[in-house]
């Protein structure tokens, strides 16, 4: 039987947090509870707090966590079985990024439970800034990770002249290395301008930031030829 990862159990831990959260603090809470924002932030739907709503929301740290899981494991499989060598890397890449998008979801999740405690406390611009400094975070530990995959076709930045060329692959996988973890930290720093320009920064900034980590590398091949 293979061990899980300490990762794992971590995570599936830090997604339970918030069910008991709410369950410890339910009698505190009102009857009626926001269930929905509109983009303003202003509460637009309501339900009883012993509804169904509100667990499957406190609950979507534990869901996204199974469904993490289990699509990644398949994932792992056709991995290993055409790149065994690259398995071990991806699985960790795999698990880093569980425990980020765990940790984002249950804090985003704690943040709601107290929201619905005391509505004054609500700022739309704080999940904004919890899911920016997840994006970031995750291209990090993307960016830290490509120059340890060795040549394929399943994992990596895969254009035709770098899975035919060995050499070219770790050459290129080391630069586009650092663009990803210069690019995963400026996202971090810009979060920091979503708490100034709300949604419209916030869309600017998750939108066009991976769409730059593909193309600026691209161009970097291209200009190289």
């Amino acid at each position: 039987m293979k061990k899980v990862s300490m990762t794992k159990i971590i995570s599936f831990i830090v997604s339970l947090v918030p069910i008991i959260l709410y369950l410890f603090m339910q009698s505190n809470i009102a009857d009626s509870i926001p269930v929905h924002f509109d983009l303003t932030g202003k509460a637009d739907s309501f339900a009883g707090k012993t509804s169904t709503e509100p667990y499957m929301i406190v609950s979507t740290s534990l869901i996204m966590f199974i469904a993490y899981t289990v699509l990644s494991h398949f994932l792992l499989l056709s991995i290993r079985k055409n790149s065994k060598e690259n398995s071990g890397i991806v699985n960790q890449i795999f698990d880093y990024i569980l425990i980020i998008l765990t940790l984002s979801v249950s804090c985003l999740l704690i943040y709601y439970i107290f929201l619905i405690k005391n509505i004054d406390m609500l700022n739309i611009k704080v999940p904004l800034i919890i899911v920016t400094l997840t994006l970031g975070l995750i291209f990090v530990v993307i960016g830290n990770s490509l120059p340890k995959l060795t040549q394929n076709k399943y994992a990596g930045f895969r254009t035709k002249d770098l899975v035919n060329n060995e050499s070219k692959w770790f050459i290129w996988h080391r630069k586009i290395a650092r663009v990803w973890v210069i690019g995963g930290i400026l996202t971090m720093i810009l979060s920091i301008l979503v708490g100034f320009t709300g949604f419209t920064g916030f869309l600017i900034i998750n939108l066009s930031v991976p769409f730059l980590l593909i193309l600026i590398p691209l161009g970097m091949m291209a200009s190289s030829k």
